[in-house]
Formats: structure tokens, sequence, C-alpha cells
């Protein structure tokens, strides 16, 4: 899963750091599954899911075209961005609002958007040469990454027209995947040993807390978005580098798979709302088979 559709990270901070208090895996929690696909696609992926259960994600039609689409229940309503190719949506507001990223036709740059009402506006900082949108809350505060002219990834924070870069010495490449409505934003970094690890920030990336699955091997873990309540869903990667996704809430890490994965490829935790619904995806994804999923959890207590 180490591919540019899925850029992962680690923490090596020399900032101040604050640390997650890290409990054993419990099995309290209970999580059903249901597939979540586009009619005639070869694949689909759901990244984001906000509280009225519209799905943000992206699916694969038998041309190999890569299309946005937001999904509610049974229907599937594509969104591709007028000025590009390759529409991906990550992530959805409460109001309907989406961002993601498509290919420019004109520049074949990378490029990130907001979608709202019909309106496809371009997220991107001056001298971008590549920008990705991936969490927004109701607020309409955006974050994602960036590259630039030297080739450095940032993490950043969009708030009206004003770009906050998200920074943490040594690492090789920081991501801002989610936010929620009180700014705690969740992301991860990849070190120069090409290794993974989750973190969170609720000061704009003054501070970081380190995020890591006690069950993840040396390949790490992965902080995808957070709920209003601060709970984080994810993806780690076990002593095999196989992926699983998990629900951080209290403290506690609470592993799931969806029960379609095979043992060669696993699953994905990207999108969690405010009524118990996670989404992600299964199977090996990029045109061989990825599915999507939406999954709802409560306590086994």
């Amino acid at each position: 899963m180490k591919n540019r559709k899925y850029v992962l990270s680690v923490l090596i901070v020399t900032l101040a750091v604050l640390v997650v208090a890290i409990t054993a895996y419990a099995a309290s929690y209970k999580f059903k599954f249901h597939d979540v696909t586009v009619t005639g696609a070869n694949e689909t992926d759901t990244y984001g899911i906000n509280n009225s259960l519209q799905i943000a994600g992206d699916y694969l039609d038998t041309a190999g075209v890569i299309h946005g689409v937001i999904i509610k229940g049974k229907k599937a309503t594509t969104i591709d961005d007028p000025s590009g190719t390759n529409t991906v949506a990550q992530g959805i507001n409460s109001k309907g609002v989406a961002v993601g990223y498509y290919i420019n036709t004109k520049t074949g740059v990378i490029t990130g958007f907001k979608y709202s009402a019909g309106k496809f506006t371009d997220i991107a900082p001056k001298g971008a040469i590549e920008t990705e949108a991936s969490g927004i809350n109701t607020a309409g505060d955006v974050v994602g990454f960036y590259i630039d002219s030297a080739d450095v990834y940032h993490g950043f924070y969009l708030k009206g027209k004003k770009f906050t870069n998200l920074n943490i010495s040594g690492a090789e490449e920081v991501v801002a995947w989610g936010i929620n409505d009180s700014g705690l934003i969740s992301g991860y970094q990849i070190t120069s040993a090409g290794d993974y690890a989750g973190w969170t920030t609720t000061n704009l990336g003054k501070t970081y807390t380190s995020v890591s699955d006690p069950d993840a091997g040396t390949v790490g873990t992965v902080c995808h978005t957070p709920d209003t309540n601060g709970d984080v869903v994810g993806t780690y990667f076990d002593s095999a580098s196989l992926a699983h996704g998990f629900l951080l809430t209290g403290g506690t890490f609470y592993n799931f798979n969806d029960p379609k994965a095979t043992t060669s490829a696993g699953t994905r935790g990207d999108g969690i709302n405010d009524k118990s619904n996670i989404v992600g995806r299964y199977g090996a994804g990029n045109g061989n088979g990825g599915y999507g999923y939406e999954a709802t959890y409560s306590s086994g207590k």
C-alpha cells in the first residue's frame, strides 16, 4: 500500500510531543460490514462519511478512468472536476461539501478541490507542484498535503484563503488527513526509513500526539479521520505488513477487518462520522479488486 494514492507516515519528532497512553487491543466492540460499490465499476473506494450517511470516494470505470463519487444509500452521484481527469473525493462534511483532488488537464498537476452545490474550487498553495485535500469540517476548514518546488511534502490547514503549514522536524513527508469541528487534526508522516506513524494535533502543529497501534509491526500506523468526540479511525500494518483498520476511542485501540478481506489483501480504515459509521476499503485496490465498505460499531459490553 505504499503508493502515491496512499501516502503514509512515522513520527520522529524533535518538537514537544505528547504520547498517547497505549492500552492493549480490546475486542469489546462489535463491527458489522456491508459493501459499498458503484454499479458497473471495476473498483470502488470509500474515504469519508458524514452524519447524513453521504459517502465520498471514487470508482474505476471499465476504461480505467477514475471518477469522484458521492454515495447515499443506493444512489451514486459522479463528480468529475471539469478542469481535468481522475477526480478523487476524500472527505465530506455535514453540509455535503466534499474535498479531494484531480489531475489538471492543462498543467498536468495534481490539484486539490472543494466541491459544493455542483461547483468546484481549486485548492493549491502558491508554488505547489501537487496538492491533495482530504479532510473538511462543518466550518469548511480543510486539511491535506502539498509538495513544493523542492519536492518537500507539507501538511496543510486551510481556513478561508489562509494556508498554515503542518511540518514535523525529521519527517520525510507530512500528511494531514482529517479534521473535526473542534479543530483536532489527524494525520501521518514518513521517515527516512520509509516507515509510518500516525499523529494528532490540537494546536496546528505546535505539539503532536503520537498514535501507534500496539499490534503494529515496523511498517507502522496511519491516522485518518477524527469524529467530533475525538475518536480516530485509521490503519495499521502488522508484522507481515498486512493492513488492518482500527478505531481509537478513550485511549484504547479496537482493531477490525472486513470479513471478506483475504489474508493477502487487508482492510483500511478511512472515514468516520458521529453516528458510529466507518468507511474504508478492503482488497488489493488500484484496479486489482478493491471494494469499499461501510461498517457500524457498538460496544459489546
